[in-house]
This record gives C-alpha cells, structure tokens and sequence, in this order.
C-alpha cells in the first residue's frame, strides 16, 4: 500500500491533508478510454517525433466516478517503452489500457502499425491499446482481437 498516493507519492511537492482530492488528483478526467489516451498520445507525440524515442503510460479508470485518466508519459527509447513505470493508482482506480506512440520512422520495424510485439504485451496484460504514429494517426488494439484498426488523425 502506498501511503503518499493521495499525493501522486510526492509528499513534498502536493498535499491533500483533509482527503478531499481523490484519486490522482489533478489528472484530467474523460468519459471514454479513447478519448483519455487520444489526450495523452496528442501531448506526448510531437516530443517523442521530435527525439526519435517512444513514450507510454496507462489509462485509468477511477473506481469512484467511472471517469477515465491517464498516467506518463514515461520514456522509451527508440523501439520500446515500459508502461509499468506510470502505474494506475491501485487503490483507487483500475488499469483499464495502455497508450504508447512510436516516435520517429524507423527503417527496423514499420513505425505507422502496432508491431507484433506491441500486440502480445496487450494480450498479455488483458488491456487494450491505443498508438500514436509519426504521420500522427491515432490507432486502436482492442484486447486479444488481433484485428487492431485506426481512429482517425491525432
């Protein structure tokens, strides 16, 4: 149990001495998964094009209001990114998706997809996933379909 949660465990930089903030106070709340990690693949994109490195975090749901947030960005590097650094909080939300973009174009791999890697970590975690590309497309990988799809333009 992590007992500084109610202050994103930075005790010294947030406080919330009556309780009254929630969980993970301060994130922006949204009424759909996609639309909380289109939010967060939209801020972390143009940075991670720009470094040529990947960037991820975690879609939440919080137990209380049903409303959706997100965590990170965390930082990758050129082929990967590790979402389990930006944890939901657990004791007052559920993991609900991941959401990770692919930085630059990269002649290893097709960087406008979902590799077969990207959807086996889903698979493996039971969580969809959402991806955002360097031509700035926003993708989608619902949870052991195999069928991922787009959602349009960032």
């Amino acid at each position: 149990m992590n007992t500084y949660s109610y202050v994103q465990a930075d005790p010294f930089l947030h406080s919330d001495p009556f309780g009254l903030c929630g969980c993970a106070p301060g994130a922006a709340r949204y009424s759909s998964q996609t639309a909380a990690a289109r939010a967060a693949i939209r801020a972390a994109n143009p940075d991670s094009k720009l470094r040529d490195r990947e960037r991820c975090g975690r879609v939440c749901r919080d137990n209380s209001s049903g409303k959706f947030f997100t965590t990170g960005p965390a930082m990758g590097v050129a082929g990967s990114c590790d979402s389990s650094s930006v944890p939901c909080p657990l004791d007052c939300s559920t993991w609900v998706a991941r959401w990770h973009t692919h930085g630059g174009q990269n002649s290893m791999y097709n960087s406008e997809i979902f590799s077969p890697a990207d959807m086996s970590v889903a698979d493996g975690d039971h969580v969809d996933s959402y991806l955002g590309t360097p031509s700035d497309q926003f993708l989608h990988y619902p949870s052991r379909s195999h069928a991922p799809y787009s959602r349009g333009p960032l």
